[in-house]
């Protein structure tokens, strides 16, 4: 689980990353539909401990290299740090019930709308 947040951040603070998807497992909850179109983008500039950082290499290495970086930025949630980019995408359901993931040992993530 630690891998899926790692890597998700890692994807949202490259340089340019033009991708958007959404959780379908366990499943997110849109009122008006899946819509995978994204509304922000952060890049390394988003705070300094990120900045100047190759984040072109390797999965595996730009993860090593937010996991070390992230400690050093303003942020203290990964949250935190992407409420700065887009606080709200205007297609999430924010009432929606709170999901119990802790016995899960995997999670989907996908980019379709079909």
């Amino acid at each position: 689980m630690k891998f899926v947040v790692a890597t998700t951040a890692i994807s949202i603070v490259a340089h340019s990353v033009n991708a958007h998807g959404y959780l379908s497992q366990p499943a997110a909850h849109f009122p008006h539909g899946v819509d995978t179109k994204y509304n922000a983008i952060l890049t390394g500039s988003c705070d300094p401990a990120f900045s100047g950082i190759n984040w072109d290499d390797s999965p595996e290495a730009n993860t090593a290299m937010f996991t070390k970086s992230f400690p050093n930025s303003q942020f203290k949630t990964l949250r935190a740090m992407m409420d700065t980019a887009a606080s709200d995408c205007g297609s999430t359901d924010l009432t929606g019930s709170p999901v119990d993931v802790s016995s899960l040992s995997s999670m989907k993530w996908q980019n379709d709308q079909g």
